[in-house]
């Protein structure tokens, strides 16, 4: 009689593990494990910000400091990510109080099967959000608060062999410095997440505020400016409707606060104010135009590619 129940016992726990490690890997490579298991919060993330863990919480191995593993962008809208001329640690500004995109892209792979994820998280100085973030695409991404730090992360949602660049927007600060932390998980495939194998990298990017968009609501006899195309390449028309006439300086910034060309200064009648400048002479990289009338400003960001 006990000869069977220990049969008995040992088979339904032998099914139990199984299921259990079975449950496990399954919920691993859909999305990241604790931290975004359904719910919009959570108590840790793995993003290798300050007092939190890493993928290697679960994937067994040492995270490495790596940037050279991340391509992290911020653009403007979705059409500046293409390219790399706005690369997060090469950049020196964000625009406060704006919404940003943020790209995030891994570079390498690891084993036959591969699959890649990724965790990505933005703090201020004193290691708080900064901003929030807002997905694009909830196909690929998922994003949760933790109910410890208060810190916002979006992730993949998918791990597969052919995702390894995600989008998602930011809604900036209105000032301060702002640290990206990031790490992302080059899975090989195998389905066990217990054994050495997998690559966990972890890298950060700090930039600072840069001139805001502030002025907007002041300039009411100006509306509806708009700087096409966006990127550009060897010109730029800028756009705008006054209501009234109104002495106008246009002045094209770099990305540090560096004044690198007057664009226009006069006055002009009421209507619509359209300008093409020809910036063929410019580096490529990320650019600020300034518009300022009446002693208050509006500040417009633009792509040279």
């Amino acid at each position: 009689m006990n000869r069977n129940f220990t049969i008995v016992f040992s088979a339904a726990t032998a099914m139990a593990l199984v299921l259990l490690i079975s449950t496990r890997l399954v919920s691993n490579s859909a999305q990241p494990p604790s931290p975004f298991t359904g719910s919009s919060s959570f108590s840790y993330g793995i993003a290798g910000d300050p007092g939190q863990t890493t993928c290697n919480h679960c994937h067994t191995g040492t995270t490495r400091v790596d940037p050279a593993k991340f391509t992290l962008k911020l653009s403007p809208d979705s059409a500046g990510l293409v390219g790399t001329a706005n690369v997060v640690s090469g950049a020196t500004q964000y625009i406060p109080d704006s919404v940003e995109w943020v790209s995030i892209e891994l570079n390498g792979t690891n084993g036959s099967t591969p699959k890649f994820g990724f965790q990505v998280t933005a703090l201020d100085s004193a290691n708080n959000m900064a901003g929030s973030f807002a997905l694009v695409n909830t196909q690929k991404t998922v994003s949760g608060t933790s109910v410890t730090t208060g810190r916002q992360y979006v992730g993949h949602r998918q791990a597969d062999g052919t995702t390894k660049a995600w989008s998602f927007k930011w809604r900036t600060p209105h000032t301060g410095a702002v640290t990206f932390y990031y790490t992302c998980n080059m899975a090989n495939g195998d389905g066990d997440d217990l054994t050495p194998g997998d690559s966990v990298y972890a890298a950060t990017s700090t930039i600072a505020a840069g001139p805001g968009p502030n002025g907007i609501a002041d300039l009411t006899d100006i509306s509806a400016i708009t700087a096409y195309p966006l990127p550009f390449t060897h010109s730029l028309t800028l756009r705008m409707t006054l209501d009234k006439s109104a002495d106008l300086s246009l002045t094209l910034v770099s990305a540090s606060g560096t004044v690198v060309k007057a664009l226009y200064s006069g006055c002009s009648s009421a209507g619509t104010f359209e300008r093409s400048f020809g910036l063929s002479d410019v580096a490529a990289g990320l650019y600020l135009i300034k518009v300022t009338s009446g002693g208050k400003e509006k500040v417009i960001r633009t792509i040279k590619l």
